[in-house]
């Protein structure tokens, strides 16, 4: 509302000045219109910027504003043209209008000795019309058969806003505050029936550092100073131990454990140890499926609003290859299948060391080493995390900040305690870690004591595995049905409300993925301690063609309802709880034939050592590329095209 009185006051004044000319203008046609909307909308703006709700230096520097406009001073021209209140692809389903940015914040007005008044201040406004004027609006365009379905922003939710709601992009002066701002935009959304809150201003202002962001800097510093002083002993002549021959003392072994020369040949180092021969085709699949991970996020993890056409993943879904990007999520669970294999084939293998120890000691030891690995990372990440807002700002940057940062404030603890995946408030530290702390709790709880019980009472483990996989699932079907939740993410609906609800109660919670994981440890055992069984290729080639069966359904199933046909409440919950052990089940069998030598063409392009290097850096990929998309939204300033072409080469290079 403000840009457009802004510049319906600005156009009066280029109007008169136009009327002088011999020539006709439609300015001059056009400026009896605009006085008389000017006549009646200045004395609305004037009465509430003027009142004492409203600090006086924001009075004074918005009517400053106003006949400055009057005037055709360049500078409140660049404010007027900096604001913007609708979208302008919204009814492709965009909700937010970025306006200006930049040109808003490099406004200067300056008083008549040179000196600085006020700057361009950007602010973000969350308003909405009257109800009644936005459903007869968009129900015009049902009459012709448009923005009707998942396509109609009557029956359209958040997690932040209602579906009639927009963001919009207000250019004023910095001198006015949040609270300011919020009584003005509301008081004048209010005349004609509708609201507004600003949700968020900023200028260029330089940005100061909080004592949590001096931590991390400090923290990151040491970390880097350790690597540099490591990589310099070892690189150093002194520091070669074998032609010193000398026995490296405990300092000097703690140093040399950060040294970039040694980490990078690890790093790349092809060759793997000759007991994990068999589980050399991990590599390639975790590769894979990480991949598949960062290109499912980038569809996922940014505010849709920010795409220059939010239904054309709507339009998207209507191709069968578009299926590999609403179930993306089903790459996880092949991750928490791998870990459950890799689990118990180690297991087996070194069964004997394992039986001479306390069984106690190695769950202890073992649980503890871990968490250290998962753990620190993720420390590490948010002190990176807490970081991010210094290298950029933009008209994304509050929702980035608000989504994902603003959560470690308050909740760091949950990560430390690896509760993260139980939170269920709206700001959780780094959504993304909810991984870790399921798959953690699942290792301490099911997975580690079942692959213990493998190497004692087998028959017993594979029947506790079962019954504790099957009950999961179950548990899984009652909770989607009971709490009337969608069987996983999903692009037939409009409701992006109930889709968090669904992926916070049952998508981020253990108990969903505990089967999968057990399928992981079953098929471990089953892969270190039969890998002699004989089969005939009649066999084989069965169980080929049930698994590719398998997987088929269950990523091809959900294809007609990803278009808009949503299932019953039993046919989504029934799939919503038994599809990703079905998914891991159809990993079982390729598994079972990579680690074997049965794999063929397939082991030999998972086993591939060009991916042994690549799968050493799945796990910092996915903690690393959320932060990275994170970063594109501090930055961004235009719409993010909605196309497969603009996604996914990119994630290429960035997976």
């Amino acid at each position: 509302m403000f840009s457009a009185l802004a510049l319906l006051g600005a156009a009066v004044g280029w109007a008169q000045g136009a009327a002088e000319s011999a020539t006709r203008s439609y300015e001059d046609d056009l400026s009896e219109v605009l006085k008389v909307a000017v006549q009646k909308l200045l004395p609305l703006i004037s009465d509430t910027v003027t009142r004492p709700e409203v600090s006086i230096d924001c009075s004074t520097s918005m009517i400053k504003t106003f006949l400055a406009l009057r005037q055709q001073k360049a500078w409140a021209v660049r404010m007027a043209m900096s604001n913007a209140m609708y979208a302008p692809n919204a009814l492709e389903g965009t909700y937010v209008a970025m306006g200006g940015f930049d040109q808003c914040l490099r406004t200067r007005v300056r008083l008549s000795d040179g000196e600085l008044y006020f700057k361009g201040q950007y602010c973000s406004v969350l308003f909405s019309l009257p109800e009644d004027y936005h459903r007869r609006f968009i129900e015009s365009f049902h009459q012709i058969g448009e923005l009707q379905g998942r396509l109609n922003p009557l029956t359209a939710s958040s997690p932040e806003r209602e579906g009639i709601d927009t963001i919009g992009g207000l250019c004023s002066p910095s001198l006015c505050t949040k609270e300011d701002l919020t009584f003005i935009t509301r008081s004048l959304a209010n005349v004609y029936g509708g609201n507004a809150t600003v949700t968020s201003c900023s200028t260029d202002n330089a940005k100061e550092i909080a004592p949590i962001q001096a931590f991390s800097i400090a923290v990151l510093c040491i970390l880097g100073l350790l690597v540099g002083v490591g990589t310099t002993l070892e690189w150093l002549p002194q520091a070669d131990l074998q032609a010193s021959r000398l026995k490296p003392g405990a300092l000097m072994r703690f140093l040399l454990v950060f040294s970039a020369i040694t980490n990078t040949k690890f790093l790349l180092r092809t060759k793997v140890k000759k007991q994990n021969e068999a589980l050399k085709f991990v590599c390639g699949l975790k590769v894979i499926m990480m991949f598949w991970v960062v290109l499912g996020h980038a569809y996922i993890v940014l505010p849709v609003g920010y795409f220059h056409a939010v239904f054309a993943m709507a339009h998207m879904t209507e191709h069968i290859t578009f299926q590999f990007i609403t179930n993306a999520f089903l790459s996880v669970t092949i991750f928490f299948f791998l870990s459950g294999f890799v689990l118990a084939f180690s297991g087996v293998s070194s069964q004997e060391a394992i039986a001479k120890k306390s069984i106690f000691v190695v769950y202890f030891v073992r649980s503890l080493r871990r968490y250290t690995r998962l753990v620190i990372p993720a420390v590490i990440l948010i002190l990176v995390a807490f970081l991010l807002p210094l290298f950029g700002h933009g008209p994304a940057a509050d929702d980035a900040f608000k989504q994902y940062i603003l959560g470690c404030y308050d909740k760091w603890w949950t990560v430390v305690l690896q509760a993260n995946n139980f939170d269920d408030s709206e700001h959780v530290c780094l959504q993304h870690l909810w991984y870790i702390s399921a798959d953690l709790q699942i290792f301490l709880v099911v997975a580690f004591p079942l692959a213990l019980l493998f190497l004692k009472q087998p028959r017993a483990a594979a029947i506790v595995g079962a019954l504790t996989a099957a009950v999961f699932c179950l548990m899984t079907c009652v909770q989607i049905y009971s709490w009337d939740l969608f069987y996983a993410f999903t692009g037939g609906t409009n409701d992006m409300r109930k889709v968090k609800d669904t992926l916070e109660l049952i998508y981020f919670r253990p108990f969903t993925h505990a089967s999968a994981y057990i399928a992981g440890v079953m098929c471990g055992y089953v892969s270190a301690q039969y890998k002699n069984v004989t089969m005939g290729p009649n066999v084989e080639m069965g169980l080929w063609i049930v698994s590719s069966a398998l997987a088929c359904g269950v990523l091809f199933a959900s294809f007609p309802w990803n278009r808009g046909h949503l299932p019953d409440e039993v046919t989504g919950a029934l799939y919503g709880g038994f599809h990703r052990l079905l998914w891991a089940l159809a990993f079982f069998w390729p598994s079972y034939a990579c680690a074997t030598s049965r794999g063929g063409l397939l082991n030999k392009i998972l086993s591939w050592s060009f991916f042994v290097p690549l799968s050493r850096l799945t796990y910092g990929i996915y903690l690393l590329h959320v932060l990275l998309y994170m970063t594109r939204m501090l930055r961004l300033r235009t719409y993010i095209n909605t196309d497969e072409y603009f996604q996914g080469p990119p994630k290429i290079l960035l997976s």
